[in-house]
């Protein structure tokens, strides 16, 4: 049986550090409407704390449970789910998207150019440039952690350029180990069409570690 509201709201902040996310977690549309007005501001501070700008067209946010937990919900607001097997459903669609909790760090970086000629004629390389996105740990110029994008698509979104790409970071254990420790990261692209490295700020790095168990 699905979540009564109450117990969601109850469990919130339990469920964005959770080692795993169940179908069960998800209200049904109904359920979930009633809730979501109450929650919307936070769930906008919440992405807000994880997001920056990489330059003026593109922006990415790092996901944690509780982005993702909002995602599906969204998905079954707009589908209108009400049945325990459709929303299960729609769960395991959205489920690889979740990080691990261990080594991996995950992020949606969306390219947003409002002017559709300009955006036709950036898009294809600067959907290239997904794929060359990274983070550095600070102190140690070989120290980067490159990007795998789109890994759960065939083309990985390289034959039909998109605007929403999906990023996984996998840390080994010593880099994992020193983001915990307090080393400062930075989130950078090398791509010709975006070469920007921005450091993550105190409040976004400690987010992070939060995502870790720190």
């Amino acid at each position: 049986m699905l979540q009564p509201a109450a117990a969601y709201a109850e469990n919130a902040r339990h469920r964005a550090g959770a080692a795993r996310l169940r179908s069960t977690d998800l209200l049904g549309a109904r359920a979930w409407t009633a809730l979501r007005a109450q929650s919307i501001e936070a769930a906008r501070q919440h992405r807000r704390g994880r997001t920056i700008e990489l330059d003026a067209r593109m922006r990415l946010q790092f996901e944690d449970h509780e982005t993702i937990l909002w995602q599906m919900q969204e998905v079954v607001r707009i589908e209108r789910l009400e049945c325990p097997l459709g929303i299960a459903q729609e769960f395991e669609h959205y489920a690889h998207l979740l990080p691990d909790g261990e080594t991996t760090l995950c992020a949606t970086l969306f390219i947003e150019i409002p002017d559709a000629e300009q955006r036709n004629a950036e898009l294809p390389a600067l959907a290239e440039a997904a794929h060359r996105c990274y983070l550095r740990l600070a102190g140690a110029a070989t120290d980067v952690i490159g990007a795998r994008a789109n890994a759960d698509l065939p083309d990985a979104h390289l034959g039909r350029p998109s605007a929403v790409h999906f990023l996984r970071f996998d840390l080994s254990p010593r880099q994992r180990d020193a983001l915990l420790a307090g080393t400062p990261m930075a989130v950078g692209c090398d791509h010709p069409a975006c070469r920007v490295e921005r450091p993550l700020a105190s409040s976004m790095l400690a987010a992070l570690r939060r995502d870790f168990g720190g």
